[in-house]
């Protein structure tokens, strides 16, 4: 009877430092799930700059063909 009720403790024991190790664990994979999403917003941030960036640059292409198209207009 000793022998089971030592077994059921260092059991008891054993499962206990697993669910620390599995809380830890959990911790550290919501630190990098937060820091993954950080990181796809500013990818996504950076994206739409570039986009815009682009936008701007044919828009004042275009005005520029316009006005010289409109100075060689008869």
């Amino acid at each position: 009877m000793a022998e089971i009720e030592s077994t059921a403790e260092n059991l008891l024991i054993a499962l206990t430092g697993l669910s620390v190790e599995a809380g830890e664990i959990t911790k550290k994979a919501l630190i990098l799930a937060g820091q993954l999403e950080e990181a796809s917003l500013s990818l996504i941030m950076f994206k739409e700059k570039e986009a815009i960036m682009a936008l701007k640059n044919e828009y004042i292409i275009c005005r520029l063909i316009a006005s010289r198209t409109k100075d060689y207009a008869f």
